[in-house]
């Protein structure tokens, strides 16, 4: 019997439909601070799948470290006010079930989210992630990882499964942590998300499948 794949999986757009959390709170936030609101094409490549420290330099350089951490504080503590009042933060549908699934069967999983501390202990804590996944299991945005669509935080997953990338499968939404899991050649990349299609992910090289949600786990190809 083969050995079974690492899964790795992305978190917001992906378990937990909230982009259009994070793009309010954006959209908010750039004028707030005396910058031009982004376009949703333009939060699409350059917000999604990225982390604060990288989008604030990006956006507001010139920007001291400090001024980085006190502005990923004010955005994120905004975003978790919003999130929690919103009906739709819950894990999409078949999530729990595929997880049970992969846990019985002693599948080594990942969650690699460019979300920063505060709000991966807010996860843990609303969905009750600890019934599948430990510290130790969750690669987040530490400030100096670099973002997707750098390989870097999918080639962390990967060792830390102890699997080669080729020996793992990685779950996603946004075009730029598809493009990270090519880069690291991971063996299998599906893509989620309401409506999404595979044209979506052709500029960035195509995804094995594209679901809306995972209610139909038992069609991925697991082998």
């Amino acid at each position: 019997m083969s050995e079974k794949k690492g899964m790795i999986f992305d978190f917001n757009g992906t378990l937990v439909l909230d982009s259009h959390i994070h793009k309010a709170v954006w959209t908010d936030f750039f004028p707030l601070h005396g910058k031009a609101p982004l376009s949703e094409e333009e939060m699409e490549k350059s917000l999604l799948g990225c982390g604060n420290t990288e989008i604030l330099t990006r956006f507001f350089s010139p920007i001291t470290p400090e001024e980085i951490e006190r502005l990923t504080y004010e955005k994120e503590a905004e975003y978790r006010r919003r999130a929690v009042l919103d009906p739709t933060f819950v894990l999409v549908p078949g999530v729990e079930e595929f997880l049970d699934y992969l846990k019985s069967e002693g599948y080594p999983m990942m969650i690699a989210t460019g979300s920063e501390i505060n709000n991966v202990k807010c996860y843990f804590e609303y969905f009750k992630l600890d019934r599948w996944f430990s510290w130790d299991t969750i690669i987040y945005d530490d400030g100096i990882m670099p973002c997707k669509p750098d390989p870097d935080i999918y080639l962390r997953s990967a060792a830390l499964l102890g699997k080669k990338p080729e020996d793992c499968m990685v779950f996603e939404d946004s075009l730029s942590g598809v493009l990270a899991a090519k880069r690291a050649n991971i063996g299998r990349v599906y893509g989620f998300g309401p409506g999404y299609t595979p044209e979506r992910y052709e500029s960035v090289g195509g995804v094995d499948g594209v679901f809306d949600n995972f209610a139909k786990w038992r069609n991925f190809d697991l082998s």
